[in-house]
């Protein structure tokens, strides 16, 4: 169980060389999953980071995020960010810290 309430789909995408982070997708987010702090969304760790997703990239509420990967040391993670499907996704790299 990750802690993210009732599931219909959920997937790994990525994870560090050590397996001390995990990356994946479910439904319009996407999650993090680390020993030092167990799961989060993405768009809850981005904020924790200092992230204003509300004006990252122009001014667009950032809210559906497709990580792809992890770095191996689990500190990097890549993927697509969108609005919506009808705006489309950009892709983003994220420096992240514990």
């Amino acid at each position: 169980d990750l802690g993210l309430g009732a599931l219909d789909y959920t997937t790994a995408t990525g994870i560090s060389s050590d397996g001390s982070v995990v990356v994946g997708q479910v439904g319009q987010d996407s999650w993090i999953w680390s020993q030092a702090k167990g799961v989060r969304l993405i768009s809850e760790l981005l904020t924790d980071e200092g992230v204003d997703l509300a004006s990252w990239g122009g001014g667009s509420n950032w809210s559906r995020f497709r990580v792809a990967d992890v770095s191996d040391d689990g500190t990097v993670i890549t993927g697509q960010a969108g609005i919506d499907e009808a705006a489309g996704f950009q892709a983003f790299i994220a420096r992240i810290g514990d």
